[in-house]
């Protein structure tokens, strides 16, 4: 039996995206998760099998990397995981989220 996959839209992409930076997701700059700073999020991901490596003063925003990431995983199955993790209660206990 093959694993499920899920395939996401840019739009579901970018709210993913905020959920992993814990950026604001709107004007009023609500936030609905906590912080993750460029290392802790590459963390995140490697945790999933990639082998990135934080490079201080990369080009690369924390935004367009959380959305890079998760476009690789897109269609992947491990994309279902990076979703529950993302989501799991233990990155919100202890916070305001």
């Amino acid at each position: 039996m093959a694993a499920a996959t899920i395939s996401l839209s840019e739009r579901t992409i970018a709210a993913l995206g905020k959920v992993v930076t814990g950026d604001p997701i709107n004007k009023d700059n609500l936030r609905v998760a906590p912080y993750r700073s460029g290392p802790a999020i590459l963390r995140f991901f490697n945790e999933f099998g990639l082998n990135d490596v934080y490079s201080r003063g990369g080009s690369e925003s924390r935004w367009a990397m959380a959305e890079s990431r998760i476009r690789s995983f897109n269609g992947d199955a491990r994309l279902i995981k990076v979703i529950e993790e993302a989501l799991a209660p233990g990155h919100f206990r202890d916070t305001d989220f």
